[in-house]
């Protein structure tokens, strides 16, 4: 298998997404919102992970390359030629939630680097996520307030992530739609081998690989400011949530100073703004989605 390396020398900010062809012209918008928002002080390696991209999609995206801008698209199918052996996940998910178990498998040749859904869109420049310090953790990440409330809830959930999850602090749940990996640290951690095993002993976790980067890494993450991870699914919790919880209410009020000025707008959930034009902060996304490469 052929080494991934930065495609700078210097000042080198590598963005991984993971896609497929029914998802590309989303992940695009994402993209631009990266490339709207770059610096002319560092360079940014953006990285389009993939398996079945025929060689138009793979131009198109390619062109994006500029001065301080590489885009490439890269084909992983050799990285996880093994997957369907390793893989029990009994409900036969796409193959594509779980390529962010390989990313250091794959990027083996870089010290850090980011991982984005293609769901959402960036406000600042990512070179300031990738500058956070992770304290020698293997992951950065936000501290998921979704879950929270829901624990809040629900025993259930409780269960759950005590259970199932074997979470030592179910209130410690990272959202993984936006982290920052060690790579050097979760390759000395065995992380890949250990989500494959992790995934093989629970079968069907209810949040699909979000659940188990949970479980393997719970004791391995730096939390980072909520305003890179804004999860506009949780607007759905708070319609609905129980004012005389004081818990909930502190969360919820995080939650709206997170929402005055988020530096990530993240469309998880079933409701996206290519959907649903009307939900809070769909324009942002139409914003970038008109100026992004069309497929």
């Amino acid at each position: 298998m052929p080494e991934i390396r930065p495609a700078f020398s210097e000042n080198n900010i590598p963005v991984c997404f993971a896609c497929d062809n029914d998802f590309a012209k989303f992940t695009a918008v994402a993209v631009q919102s990266v490339i709207e928002n770059a610096s002319e002080n560092f360079n940014y390696d953006i990285l389009i992970l993939n398996e079945n991209f025929d060689a138009e999609m793979v131009n198109k995206f390619e062109e994006l390359t500029q001065k301080n801008i590489s885009v490439r698209c890269v084909n992983i199918s050799d990285f996880i030629s093994d997957i369907d052996d390793k893989i029990n996940d009994v409900t036969k998910r796409k193959k594509i939630v779980y390529y962010r178990f390989f990313v250091p498998r794959i990027f083996s040749g870089y010290k850090k680097i980011i991982y984005l859904d293609g769901d959402l869109v960036l406000e600042d420049d990512v070179a300031k996520l990738f500058a956070i310090d992770l304290e020698n953790n293997c992951i950065g990440a936000v501290n998921d307030i979704f879950m929270k409330i829901l624990l809040q809830r629900s025993e259930n959930w409780v269960r759950y992530l005590k259970l199932i999850l074997k979470m030592e602090v179910p209130e410690n749940y990272f959202q993984s739609g936006v982290m920052v990996f060690n790579i050097p640290n979760m390759l000395e951690e065995n992380i890949t081998e250990r989500l494959l095993e992790r995934l093989n002993e629970i079968g069907e976790p209810m949040i699909v690989d979000q659940d188990i980067y949970n479980s393997v890494c719970q004791n391995n993450v730096k939390f980072i400011e909520p305003v890179w991870n804004y999860d506009r699914n949780i607007e759905i919790l708070i319609d609905e949530y129980d004012y005389s919880n004081e818990e909930i209410n502190k969360l919820v009020e995080i939650y709206q100073k997170v929402k005055m000025h988020p530096k990530i707008i993240h469309f998880a959930g079933s409701m996206k703004p290519w959907q649903y034009p009307l939900i809070n902060f769909a324009d942002r996304w139409r914003y970038y989605e008109e100026k992004s490469v069309k497929f």
